[in-house]
C-alpha cells in the first residue's frame, strides 16, 4: 500500500487515509462537506476496527501456539507449571 504525506505534517498516512482527506478536501458546499466527511469516517473507521479485529485474531492465534504445542496439543513445560502452582495455592488455601 503506498504511503502519502499530508501536505500540513511531516506524518506518514496510509494511502486510503489521504483519499478519504482528499474527498472531504474536494467537497464545494457545506453540506456536501458534511457528507463527504460521515462517508469518509465511516469508511476510516471500518477499516481501523477490521484491522484492530484482524490483530486480536492474529494475538489470540498466537497465545494458544505458544501455550501448547501444535503438533502433539500438549502443553508446554511453563503452561504445566503455572497449572501445578495453580493447584498447589488452591489446596494450600483449603487446608
Amino acid at each position: 500500500m503506498p504511503i502519502f504525506r499530508v501536505a500540513m505534517t511531516d506524518q506518514e498516512v496510509p494511502a486510503h487515509v489521504a483519499k478519504a482527506l482528499k474527498r472531504v478536501a474536494r467537497s464545494t458546499s457545506p453540506e456536501d462537506f458534511a457528507r463527504a466527511l460521515e462517508t469518509n469516517a465511516q469508511l476510516l473507521f471500518g477499516s481501523h476496527a477490521d484491522a484492530a479485529l484482524g490483530n486480536v485474531r492474529m494475538m489470540s492465534e498466537r497465545v494458544a501456539v505458544a501455550r501448547e504445542d501444535p503438533l502433539t496439543g500438549l502443553r508446554n513445560h511453563r503452561e504445566f507449571q503455572d497449572e501445578v502452582e495453580l493447584r498447589r495455592s488452591i489446596r494450600r488455601d483449603r487446608l
